[in-house]
């Protein structure tokens, strides 16, 4: 039974919010009917208390567009949830009890009589909170048989995905760099600069010619870094002052920058490893497509079966 209730509860999440409007249908006097779905009609007081609903959230619903999606949505729910009763599919107290849990939990309500009070507030009965949400899970329920188990993903395809889309799985450019510093004295006079201008030229010019990298770094840096040879970490782009970006992500791996100038003092820069262009491992983003295809190829097939419905039931739109 609990791994019944688990997943259970994972359609509550999954489905709720998918398939049905953030409505609470309360009784209400006679009014206007606006369409008939099955068996059941649909009000206009039903459909202003959503599109009010809606409103007040701050979603504009003021085109005829989207007041018919509304309406589109509450006749979906009304045919499915007659389909799944025609079908025998119900909802136990116990998975009931559960999804009240689950709101009640994820909504931090103390205790039921606080969740209770909240759902009066809108002017709607317990009963009738509770009702409708039997209503929904019973849908949901008819659907994950109807639709999921149609479901299958091949690792092909996650592969395929993965080298169709490598936008979406692009790591970062960045670099791993170190650094001799020839540190400025407080205050530098012009000749404080020339003079320490003059000796990275002389380093630079010395680590061209062949001389070890780390060899310049214990012997001239004036680094904090000096100690682990002068290995600063990697840096992706903009981490770094825009002059110093500009000229160590043009530089292959193993290659060293000229002199820079920085408020700081002279830098030479070593490029020691370079990633640019690479891509996240497939197997760390798997999963990841593996769930984005399933909810797409879900969603399509959950459309295409409540189109089947629309079309076998009686709808009449007043």
């Amino acid at each position: 039974m609990k791994n019944s209730l688990n997943l259970f509860l994972s359609l509550i999440l999954f489905g709720v919010s998918f398939f049905f409007l953030p409505h609470l249908m309360a009784a209400t006097p006679i009014d206007r009917v606006v369409a008939i779905a099955g068996d059941e009609i649909i009000t206009q007081s039903q459909l202003d208390r959503i599109i009010q609903a809606r409103k007040e959230a701050g979603e504009p619903l003021e085109s005829k567009t989207q007041r018919w999606q509304i309406l589109r949505q509450l006749i979906e729910e009304q045919l499915i949830v007659q389909e799944a009763r025609k079908r025998g599919i119900s909802i136990t107290d116990d998975e009931l009890e559960f999804a009240l849990r689950d709101i009640e939990n994820r909504n931090r309500f103390p205790d039921r009589e606080s969740f209770k009070k909240a759902v009066s507030m809108d002017h709607l009965s317990w009963e009738q909170y509770v009702d409708n949400l039997r209503n929904q899970l019973t849908a949901l329920k008819l659907l994950s048989r109807e639709v999921t188990p149609s479901v299958t993903l091949s690792d092909e395809a996650i592969k395929a995905y993965y080298h169709r889309h490598p936008e979406l799985f692009r790591l970062p450019d960045r670099v791993k760099v170190s650094q001799i510093l020839l540190a400025f004295p407080d205050n530098p006079t012009p000749n404080d600069i020339k003079r320490i201008k003059n000796r990275a030229d002389q380093i630079y010019e010395e680590i061209r010619s062949g001389t070890n990298f780390i060899q310049m770094v214990q012997k001239y840096s004036d680094g904090r870094e000096k100690k682990d040879g002068g290995s600063l970490g990697f840096f992706k782009k903009g981490d770094l002052t825009p002059k110093i970006d500009e000229v160590i992500f043009h530089l292959n791996e193993h290659e060293i920058s000229p002199p820079i100038e920085t408020p700081l003092g002279i830098h030479i820069f070593k490029v020691d490893v370079r990633e640019v262009g690479k891509k996240k491992p497939l197997e760390t983003v798997e999963q990841q497509i593996k769930e984005h295809i399933m909810s797409q190829k879900t969603a399509d097939l959950r459309t295409e079966w409540i189109d089947d419905l629309w079309k076998k039931s009686f709808i009449e739109i007043k």
